[in-house]
């Protein structure tokens, strides 16, 4: 069996033409309310162009964690405002994106103490493997919701 972490997300044109618009939808309502996502609005920082990405929120240990590897996240290296629409409701967040390995690790690692899985971030670990800071890092970026 093999040791490494492995992506588990659907394929791009799946998520980019079904799941997001779907989701998009869905967050507004009370439906919405009830699922771990929220669409992020940033204004890129080069380009000026207006993002509206949708994306999953943890809670761990009082803060809120997006996992993502997407190239939006440079966005916030340094930390940025944003606008988050969760649950129906608009508020002004801060976020910082999280990349040094140590630190990704030890996110992930309270998340998954926290009981999120995992599959709840798209990822496969084999069963009886702890993978290092920097696997887990090589995986996904966190952004920090200050």
């Amino acid at each position: 069996m093999s040791q490494h972490i492995h992506d588990r997300r659907p394929p791009r044109w799946l998520v980019q033409h079904i799941a997001n618009p779907l989701v998009r939808r869905l967050v507004p309502t009370r439906l919405g309310a009830r699922l771990p996502v929220a669409v992020l609005k940033v204004t890129g920082r080069r380009s000026g162009r207006r993002f509206e990405v949708p994306v999953g929120v943890h809670e761990v240990a009082g803060q809120c964690l997006v996992f993502t590897d997407a190239p939006w996240r440079l966005n916030f290296r340094g930390g940025a405002a944003a606008e988050l629409l969760r649950a129906g409701q608009l508020s002004a967040v801060q976020m910082r994106l999280v990349e040094a390995p140590a630190e990704v690790g030890a996110l992930f690692r309270a998340a998954f103490a926290a009981g999120i899985t995992p599959a709840q971030i798209a990822m496969a670990i084999p069963a009886g493997h702890d993978p290092s800071d920097e696997e887990l890092a090589a995986q996904r970026s966190v952004l920090v919701l200050a």
